[in-house]
């Protein structure tokens, strides 16, 4: 499986930004003044220190995929899919969307420490058997005590609310019969600052506690159990499947005949 340029495992110590990051911070200072520099660049410090670590916990194991590691990854990969999300989305100006996210970095920020309490609770993190939000959200709030008024908030914003019904103002249309209220996008830079003074040190404080796990604990690099499972699909399951997604269900995808079928490796 290739690896995208700016997470290649050989550039270690050489990570940089890629295209959309970079886009997307150059339409930030764009779209968002208001937001300083100094600020912008703790979020390209986030985006590399992030890099890094994903780095860091390839090269523990570059064959075999260990249930641990995959934990560590998977974390590292929602917090970062999650800051680039409300980034765009601050971009965008939908501030319900930043909401949902950022609540989701709280979460996920939340999974970090309880792990960290206890090292061999990483692999839950990937059985069937989901880890309750509760317990984690109960670590983080022990941890960091300010994180209990935060996740309330960027609740409120992420359920039917008053947080979470906004309008915006700067496009009403007065017209005869009064305002209209259209459909459409657009935040204050008010609620901007408020974004970003809370996305900021959630993103400081998952590369934080990701950067000391991984120093810190053998459980990364000592676990021995594979990740290796049956796969409930037979071959002809899998291989309708493939012709289906890769070929098609039109009548030109029917017409296709896949020669030695028989010597396909399906995973």
């Amino acid at each position: 499986m290739s690896v995208p340029d700016a997470f290649n495992p050989e550039c270690h110590g050489k990570t940089f930004l890629s295209k959309l990051e970079d886009q997307t911070l150059s339409n930030l200072r764009e779209k968002r003044p208001s937001i300083s520099s100094s600020e912008v660049s703790r979020i390209e410090e986030y985006f590399l220190n992030a890099k890094d670590a994903y780095v860091r916990i390839s090269e523990v194991s570059l064959r075999d995929l260990w249930a641990s590691q995959w934990a560590l990854l998977g974390i590292n990969q929602r917090a970062y899919q999650l800051t680039m999300a409300t980034l765009q989305q601050m971009n965008e100006g939908n501030y319900v969307a930043c909401g949902h996210s950022i609540r989701g970095i709280l979460e996920t920020l939340s999974a970090v420490l309880w792990v960290e309490a206890k090292p061999d609770r990483l692999s839950s993190l990937v059985e069937f058997q989901a880890v309750s939000i509760g317990k984690m959200m109960s670590s983080s709030f022990e941890k960091y005590p300010i994180l209990k008024n935060k996740y309330k908030y960027w609740s409120s914003v992420t359920h039917p609310g008053r947080n979470s019904n906004l309008l915006c103002p700067p496009s009403v249309a007065v017209t005869e019969k009064g305002m209209i209220w259209p459909i459409t996008f657009g935040f204050s830079d008010s609620f901007a600052s408020e974004i970003i003074n809370d996305l900021i040190p959630l993103c400081g404080l998952i590369n934080i506690h990701v950067d000391l796990f991984i120093t810190l604990n053998e459980e990364v690099k000592a676990l021995k159990e594979v990740v290796v499972q049956r796969n409930q699909f037979t071959r002809a399951d899998m291989l309708k499947l493939f012709k289906e997604q890769f070929l098609g269900i039109n009548k030109a995808g029917s017409n296709c005949v896949i020669e030695n079928e028989d010597e396909k490796k399906l995973i």
